[in-house]
């Protein structure tokens, strides 16, 4: 009996997680100034686009860039969306990844985020929403048109469950300005690491009183063996 109940507890308990990746189940990648825009929507590999105004030069620019990066373990990119004027302008460039986790993995990576702006608006976030949350961010607007820096050293356990990465670069002008302008960018590269997840009390105590119960079975085994052996007259060393 105890020996039924073990196998069926090993059945239970994975023998290796080293296949449990993140599954991607859609993504979403741009770049657009103005009216000017390039995407993507495929789950994996590169995605290296920019993306810029399509106006005179005098009636001010906008930009966007973004090389990035999806894999089964290692989501990365960067990117930078910038805004000059005269005129209304809008710049950005977009990273969305929505995902499903198994198993529990331990996130690790760096994020840096930066934001500058004078007479515009300019924002740069990395947001993780699901059973475990990152939320990351800089800005930078009217007023006080300073410089805002966010750098971050990720190690989190993140727990099975659906997840949603939303990463981005804005800058924005709203109107007829001198001199203005605004810029920001996002640099990530962040790292899923399976973690063997550890067993509840009750299921340890089982898994141990079945093994010990089948280290019980074999000594009895062994033993009537060496009766048996002797009884024929055999050596049951050899």
């Amino acid at each position: 009996m105890l020996f039924a109940v073990a196998l069926v507890l090993v059945g239970l308990v994975p023998a290796s997680i080293a296949d449990a990746v993140p599954v991607v189940t859609t993504a979403f990648r741009l770049v657009q100034a103005d009216t000017d825009q390039d995407s993507s929507t495929a789950t994996s590999g590169v995605f290296n686009e920019s993306a810029a105004s399509l106006v005179p030069p005098e009636e001010g620019i906008a930009n966007a860039t973004q090389t990035s990066d999806i894999q089964p373990s290692v989501f990365q990119g960067t990117g930078q969306a910038d805004v000059v004027d005269p005129g209304a302008h809008d710049a950005r460039s977009v990273f969305q990844v929505a995902f499903s986790l198994s198993a529990p993995h331990q996130l690790t990576g760096n994020v840096n985020l930066s934001a500058e702006a004078a007479l515009a608006e300019a924002r740069a976030r990395f947001d993780l929403s699901g059973p475990t949350t990152i939320s990351l961010g800089a800005a930078s607007g009217s007023p006080p048109f300073l410089p805002d820096t966010e750098t971050a050293v990720i190690n989190t356990l993140l727990n099975p469950g659906n997840y949603f990465l939303d990463v981005r670069a804005t800058s924005t002008m709203s109107g007829q300005f001198g001199g203005g302008g605004g810029g920001s960018n996002f640099d990530f590269a962040v790292t899923f690491t399976p973690v063997a997840a550890v067993p509840e009390p009750a299921t340890l105590s089982l898994l141990l009183l079945a093994g010990a119960g089948v280290a019980v079975m074999r000594r009895r085994r062994l033993r009537r063996g060496r009766v048996g052996s002797s009884a024929s007259g055999l050596d049951p060393s050899l």
